[in-house]
């Protein structure tokens, strides 16, 4: 049980980092 609560937080981390990444790059060039 504990496994598979992991590995969907894990999944989910992975699928935001994308997300998060051009938040920071739209913001970053926005300040330009």
């Amino acid at each position: 049980m504990t496994d598979d609560l992991f590995m969907i937080a894990f999944a989910i981390a992975l699928a935001s980092v994308p997300y998060l990444l051009v938040r920071l790059l739209s913001s970053f060039f926005n300040h330009q």
